[in-house]
């Protein structure tokens, strides 16, 4: 029962981004912004409570920042009849800054991240592997109805 309705929701979000898939970007946008102020600037005066180094959070949030950069160009410079392919790269980006965040911080700072710091990393790759997952998806729509 709860996988249909799951399924329900996703349709329904498909649906609509397809129809509207810059919004999507925009989303996509907004969440990289916050992601970029929260990891270069929030997160480091937090540091203490988070146990994720200043190294690791910058360069965290410069490759968020990389990713406010190519949803603007979507957003800005995309023609709607091409933006499915963008769509996949984005959603390809998305899960390649979650794979390098994960692998990064669980490689490289293991031993000092705090129990804070591991529950903000798991809440970014949950809703950043939905997004990916919804604009991978967006973008299979919009190619089959090319």
């Amino acid at each position: 029962m709860i996988e249909w309705y799951l399924r329900s929701f996703m349709r329904n979000l498909i649906n609509r981004f397809k129809e509207n898939p810059k919004s999507l970007v925009l989303i996509d946008l907004i969440g990289a912004f916050i992601s970029t102020i929260s990891l270069g600037f929030v997160l480091v005066y937090l540091e203490a409570y988070f146990g994720i180094p200043r190294q690791a959070l910058y360069l965290l949030a410069l490759l968020a920042s990389f990713l406010i950069l190519f949803d603007g160009y979507i957003y800005y410079q995309v023609k709607h009849e091409s933006i499915g392919k963008q769509l996949k790269i984005l959603g390809f980006l998305n899960t390649s800054y979650v794979i390098f965040s994960l692998v990064f911080v669980s490689f490289f700072h293991f031993s000092s991240v705090l129990k804070l710091g591991w529950i903000y990393l798991l809440l970014e790759v949950l809703i950043v592997l939905f997004l990916a997952t919804l604009e991978i998806q967006v973008a299979g729509a919009i190619r089959k109805e090319i």
